[in-house]
């Protein structure tokens, strides 16, 4: 018999290992698309490191995110914790709900969405389900946070990375 760790069964929502893939999937899906969270999931780091920041509730924030990883600005865990470290440091979540504003989830959608269970057809192990229709992320938006992003990453604190100075001009401008 293999006992495992408790808590990665029944513990905190970012230690449990089913509610942490329940709450990958909804943060980094983009509406009814679920090919961002396989971005998201294909990088330790961002299920360890940028899920448990509060930043990553902001929808565009979590698809900047992905638009890094699939970009291959972002590579590495490494990479991946220096960026959200530095983000998480020039800004909250408030400050990005400025910078890049997110519409309303149509909840309606949602329900309607889980309701039709029973009418769904069977689930095929070769193709990403179907999310709610319940409205992808601002496109504007995710550009605006992307480009910051990148912005921020070329001072990053990388462990291993020589460390690049800051232009005259700032690092940051909007």
């Amino acid at each position: 018999m293999v006992v495992g760790q408790a808590a990665r069964f029944s513990g905190r929502w970012d230690i449990q290992c089913f509610s942490r893939l329940w709450w990958a999937a909804e943060l980094f899906r983009d509406g009814e698309d679920y090919r961002p969270v396989v971005a998201a999931c294909s990088n330790q780091d961002i299920l360890n490191t940028a899920l448990r920041l509060d930043m990553n509730n902001h929808r565009p924030t979590a698809q900047a995110l992905v638009e890094l990883l699939e970009k291959g600005t972002i590579r590495t865990g490494r990479e991946v914790n220096g960026l959200v470290k530095a983000a998480a440091a020039a800004g909250s979540t408030l400050v990005y709900e400025v910078i890049a504003p997110d519409e309303p989830r149509d909840y309606e959608a949602l329900q309607q969405w889980i309701e039709s269970v029973d009418s769904d057809p069977v689930w095929n192990p070769n193709t990403l389900p179907q999310g709610p229709v319940d409205g992808s992320v601002p496109f504007r938006s995710i550009q605006r946070l992307t480009e910051w992003f990148e912005r921020l990453f070329e001072t990053a604190p990388v462990r291993g990375k020589e460390p690049r100075e800051e232009s005259e001009e700032g690092l940051i401008s909007l």
